[in-house]
């Protein structure tokens, strides 16, 4: 089993001590933070109501530079031992560090992880935890969460809902093949899996340094780790729409492009990674093909086509071939299907673009000459 290790942290210095280390919660609940003082508070405030009370709370501040440690400084005292503030040595641009450390840090049975602009139902624990120990679960997955959005919560479900836990056991395999066939089966984020913590160490089950779409890999990796997989229909998260968040961040045209350049060469080198870790991906290349494809329409292609038009095909051919000559995690050798993923799938959209426009030239061409015919018959 890993070793915790407190390394990068100091902890607050207005914090308590925290409770004795043979005192274990049942669970953990986890919030990586950075400048989060419009939202902090209510966030707080919602594991404070919970009606469980066997938890702790591990905040891991990102080197905020606004008001947010203070406002959880403050909330120190109301959680009565059970709430602790640790600060990261430098930003890491992301919640997956922090995440991570935060995950080593916890004594929790269980980990729930909750992002510091989000919050959760009254009885959100209790729930969870619950379903947790009736199932001996590895991963709670909620198939349903609240998108929050100008005081209004909308409902939002995954195609896995059901009125009733389902208990995958051993299934892998199946799950993996539902995911990949379509990914809103199971939702990326990883605040809607409640998750055993020795799991997660011993299958050293942990978030890639990524400033974006770091999720991806993680909960591709709970799939193929997880023995009892339970799907549940309750909705206890509250997920707030935030227009300033990373992946929504407004970038000069050619930071744009490096910036999701680099995501999609850093998720590239850990799918690659977790196909050749896991048996039960290395049987499926389509589902990796699947990935990669996505990974290029869903991070540079989508967040980097509104700027494209403004900068030349040099800049951008050269930012590439720099990000990719810099990355010598994998051999480059693995990027080779990547790239054809692209290519197959720009030459599809290009035949059926073509077809598209064949079909209407066609109805184009029947039209006139039907109004030619009746010219003539005036």
């Amino acid at each position: 089993m890993a070793k915790r290790s407190q390394k990068g942290f100091r902890q607050s210095r207005n914090s308590i001590t925290p409770p004795p280390q043979q005192y274990c919660p049942a669970v953990s609940v986890i919030i990586p933070m950075y400048n989060a003082e419009k939202y902090v508070a209510e966030c707080l405030d919602s594991i404070l109501a919970q009606t469980f009370k066997n938890y702790e709370v591990i905040v891991v501040n990102d080197c905020s530079t606004d008001s947010s440690c203070a406002i959880v400084e403050s909330y120190i005292p109301k959680f009565d031992g059970r709430l602790n503030l640790y600060h990261m040595d430098s930003n890491t641009g992301s919640g997956a560090m922090p995440r991570n450390k935060g995950m080593m840090l916890s004594r929790g049975e269980y980990i729930q992880l909750l992002d510091n602009d989000d919050f959760l139902t009254k009885t959100a624990l209790e729930e969870l935890y619950t379903l947790a120990k009736d199932y001996d679960a590895d991963v709670v997955y909620t198939a349903a969460r609240y998108i929050f959005n100008n005081g209004q919560a909308l409902l939002q479900k995954s195609e896995s809902f059901s009125n009733k836990p389902t208990l995958e056991v051993d299934a892998a395999e199946s799950l993996l093949q539902r995911f990949f066939d379509r990914r809103s089966y199971i939702f990326w984020t990883p605040w809607l899996k409640f998750v055993r913590r020795n799991f997660l160490i011993e299958n050293e089950i942990f978030f890639p340094k990524m400033y974006s779409h770091e999720d991806n890999s993680w909960t591709i990796e709970l799939l193929c780790c997880a023995k009892r997989f339970v799907i549940v229909s309750n909705a206890v998260y509250y997920w707030r729409e935030n227009t300033k968040s990373i992946s929504r961040s407004q970038r000069p045209p050619a930071e744009q492009i490096r910036f999701w350049e680099s995501i999609t060469s850093k998720g590239i080198v850990a799918l690659t990674n977790l196909w050749s870790k896991y048996d039960v991906l290395k049987k499926h290349p389509d589902w990796l093909y699947t990935m990669l494809n996505y990974f290029f329409y869903d991070c540079f292609f989508k967040y980097s086509f509104q700027v494209r038009a403004q900068i030349s095909s040099n800049v951008v051919f050269e930012s590439l071939c720099t990000e990719f000559k810099n990355d010598n995690r994998v051999p480059s050798s693995s990027y080779i299907p990547y790239l054809y993923a692209c290519i197959d799938d720009l030459q599809k959209q290009l035949i059926m673009n073509q077809q598209r426009f064949n079909q209407f030239a066609a109805q184009a061409q029947k039209r006139i000459a039907e109004l030619e015919a009746q010219l003539k018959t005036k």
